[in-house]
């Protein structure tokens, strides 16, 4: 973690906390001073699940008032500068700080998630479990998808709950299923619309498992569709497999962006590729590094991240596939069963 001018700083985003301590509660920060000493502070109702879930690097420190313990902290360590997350920090606590605390306060920016960029191989594992576990789970109740009367919200409640049977603490997001014409709605809620066997159902879903994401989308299309619908449906796998071909460590993100939607493009349905390509997944199910026209992110070792065109016609259908990759030392390996084939190589 860089420094800079500051003699410590202060972590309060829940995410960057779980990734520097592994504690998963609700309330807590972490001071980390330039000379290596390590603070973690929450109050009593965490007490016994600090001491379980965090190692002994950390001085685990209980308040009552959190700014008064901060400020014990900031004596103690002589710090006169200290450092912030300042798009976690809101206005009114860093107006109170600056007041009550004495001392300059200075934005650090995105120093924890810069350190999230690159995995680890304890979270490459943790990633992975999280995307077995989605991919079983969709298996697991596929066939429950055309029953009779089967509404999306009841199909996406059916997935996240064998999410959870399968070892998952929680969904990444809340499931997406859009079928028909509101399968064109780039996150379509799922809504008590009712399946019907001849339509396109996107479906988007991750679970979560030990603090870790995965995100994965797949459109399933009966193999009676139109003639539009299958062409489309290829076009928006081809994009994805030629985008995902290209990935390696010294590339733009920007270019595998362009790769793909230049494809689109070049088969007359540009306009209706409406977001970016992909995005990083980590602690969060987004997060850096953006796969983008705009992104300025370099492709580096290590990084995971979504590839994910997907073409959205309104009033008619909308198709996308989703597969995460993780870029080794020479190019991106795959980390999802590939979306073309993990359930519905034979319908189209």
């Amino acid at each position: 973690m860089k420094f800079g001018k500051n003699d410590a700083i202060l972590i309060t985003n829940p995410l960057n906390v779980f990734y520097l301590t592994n504690f998963t509660g609700s309330n807590a920060q972490v001071v980390i001073t330039k000379k290596g000493k390590k603070y973690f502070l929450t109050d009593s109702r965490y007490k016994e699940q600090a001491n379980n879930e965090l190692n002994s690097k950390y001085a685990i420190k209980i308040y009552k008032k959190f700014e008064k313990t901060l400020k014990e902290i900031i004596r103690k360590e002589n710090i006169r500068k200290l450092g912030f997350e300042d798009k976690h920090l809101t206005y009114y606590q860093y107006i109170t700080y600056s007041q009550n605390l004495d001392i300059e306060l200075l934005p650090v920016g995105n120093c924890v998630e810069k350190l999230r960029l690159h995995k680890k191989k304890r979270e490459i594992d943790k990633i992975t479990k999280a995307v077995d576990i989605a991919e079983k789970s969709l298996e697991n109740v596929i066939g429950c998808m055309f029953k009779p009367l089967t509404k999306e919200i009841e199909f996406k409640i059916l997935i996240e709950n064998e999410m959870i049977k399968n070892g998952a603490s929680a969904s990444s997001f809340p499931t997406i299923v859009a079928s028909g014409k509101r399968s064109s709605l780039v996150h379509g809620t799922a809504s008590h619309e009712i399946l019907h066997v001849d339509d396109t159902v996107v479906i988007d879903f991750g679970a979560k498992y030990k603090g870790y994401c995965s995100d994965k989308t797949v459109t399933f299309v009966n193999k009676k569709s139109c003639k539009e619908v299958k062409d489309v449906y290829n076009i928006v796998k081809d994009a994805k497999n030629f985008a995902i071909d290209k990935i390696k460590p010294g590339v733009k993100a920007n270019k595998i962006d362009k790769i793909a939607r230049d494809y689109i493009a070049k088969k007359g349905f540009g306009k209706y590729f409406q977001h970016a390509l992909g995005h990083g997944v980590g602690v969060d199910v987004h997060e850096a590094p953006t796969i983008s026209p705009l992104s300025d992110d370099i492709i580096e070792e290590r990084m995971v991240f979504t590839v994910e065109p997907g073409i959205y016609i309104p009033d008619k259908f909308g198709i996308r596939l989703e597969d995460m990759v993780f870029v080794n030392n020479e190019n991106a390996e795959l980390l999802t069963t590939p979306a073309e084939n993990f359930i519905f190589e034979d319908l189209i």
